[in-house]
């Protein structure tokens, strides 16, 4: 049984078990009321006659003719004696029960579409059965009537029921035909806009998770491709120190190589190979290991740490020009070995990427900036050379473009420190690092 049939059969049926309770109860109502209408009537005709009859009023038929109205029969008393009655037929059972123990008071009791009610006061009891068939001949054609109405009625509820059933559930549908697509694997598909009512609003909510879930999938992608990558670049970045050191030590181990001198320049190349494999590890182990709580974070004078590490570089590079604007005395809590880690790195880079570096090194209150004017790097390279081992010189020229981890390397250092970076570049022209130092663009 589908969802729309159940939601209207259950609809239907509890809208028509209400306007049946509803109906029910306004017949039995006007019943009840027009019994008491009956019986307030009656006690006062039967008082009108008691109070006649203790004026000494002995005409006891006319007594009746003038109070009660046709069709209802009545029987005096005076004392045990009765002194009228037009009852054609008398049930003792019904006359016991009203009449024991009466006393100034007024009793009814309803028998066979027949009221009988008893009167007494002082010594005069009357005794009265009205016939009230036509009150439940009224609610018999009311009944009637309901049950026409009743009907129609339904008839109608049921075509709005529809109407609304198939709104509700149309929405559904479409949402259904969503859920399909995403099953699917399509993650994309757009939920169509199903009003501000619940439906409506869980529809948002649907879209939200799905944009939510493609948004986490393309991520794990992203990452998955990212370690594909980084793998492959990994394997490739150390396969030719190791088949250098495979080769060199595979020629001094079978003798095939006698002169000292030669056999020593071989054994630099291992060690110059075997180091490099191990700043590759450093640098790896760096990155992996790398977060806040591992910092040796203190409050230096970051400009004179800036002024010392350039120092320090363009003592290795004496061919490199450069230039300085650093503000004096700025403090910065900092880890000063990856400060000057970070630093070294950016100027490395700008160096080798021209044959007559000239580096600017910038600093204020709020941020560093190292421009180089090397060749520059396209626009669709920035973000890929964030990654490790990605390079845009493909020779892999150490010389040149380096292992691929110095960038990575550094940016994770601004990571830890929760600051931020800009990397702007122009082909021919240069490049322009800006590290923000209070977290801020």
């Amino acid at each position: 049984m589908k969802f729309s049939f159940k939601l209207f059969l259950m609809s239907f049926i509890l809208v028509i078990i209400s306007i049946n309770i509803i109906g029910i109860k306004l017949i039995n109502n006007s019943v009840k009321t027009n019994i008491e209408s009956k019986i307030e009537k009656g006690a006062i005709e039967m008082n009108n006659i008691v109070n006649n009859l203790n004026y000494g009023i002995d005409d006891y038929a006319n007594a009746v003719d003038t109070y009660l109205l046709n069709g209802t029969y009545t029987k005096i008393y005076y004392g045990n004696i009765i002194l009228f009655t037009n009852y054609q037929e008398t049930d003792t059972k019904i006359e016991d029960a009203l009449l024991d123990g009466l006393n100034n008071e007024i009793r009814t009791y309803i028998k066979d579409k027949q009221l009988y009610m008893a009167l007494k006061s002082y010594n005069y009891t009357v005794l009265t059965c009205t016939e009230i068939s036509d009150i439940y001949t009224d609610k018999d054609n009311e009944i009637k009537y309901f049950v026409r109405i009743s009907l129609i009625i339904s008839l109608m509820i049921a075509l709005a029921l529809s109407f609304l059933v198939h709104l509700v559930t149309r929405k559904i549908k479409k949402l259904s035909k969503v859920v399909e697509k995403i099953e699917e694997g399509n993650y994309e598909v757009e939920v169509p806009n199903l009003g501000n009512d619940e439906i409506g609003e869980f529809a948002k909510y649907f879209q939200s998770m799905a944009i939510s879930i493609d948004t986490k999938i393309k991520e794990i992608e992203r990452i998955s491709e990212s370690r594909r990558i980084f793998i492959g670049n990994l394997t490739h970045e150390i396969r030719t120190p190791l088949t250098s050191i495979i080769g060199y030590s595979s020629l001094i181990k079978n003798k095939k190589v006698q002169n000292l001198e030669v056999i020593n320049n071989y054994c630099t190349k291992i060690y110059d190979e075997g180091k490099y494999i191990e700043s590759i590890r450093d640098k790896l182990m760096t990155m992996m290991t790398l977060d806040k709580a591992g910092l040796d974070l203190v409050e230096v004078d970051a400009s004179d740490l800036l002024q010392k590490t350039i120092k320090y570089v363009s003592a290795i590079y004496p061919d490199a020009s450069f230039k300085t604007k650093i503000a004096p005395h700025i403090n910065l809590t900092l880890d000063p070995t990856l400060f000057k880690s970070m630093v070294m790195n950016f100027i490395k880079n700008g160096i080798k990427a021209s044959s007559k570096p000239e580096i600017t090194v910038y600093m204020d209150k709020v941020s560093i900036r190292i421009t180089d004017n090397g060749r520059g790097i396209p626009a669709s390279e920035i973000e890929k050379i964030k990654e490790p081992f990605y390079t845009i010189n493909k020779d892999r020229n150490r010389k040149t473009s380096g292992m691929g981890l110095g960038l990575p390397l550094a940016l994770e250092i601004i990571r830890v420190h929760n600051w931020t970076i800009d990397i702007e570049s122009e082909i021919s022209v240069g490049t322009k690092i800006t590290i923000h130092t209070r977290g801020e663009k």
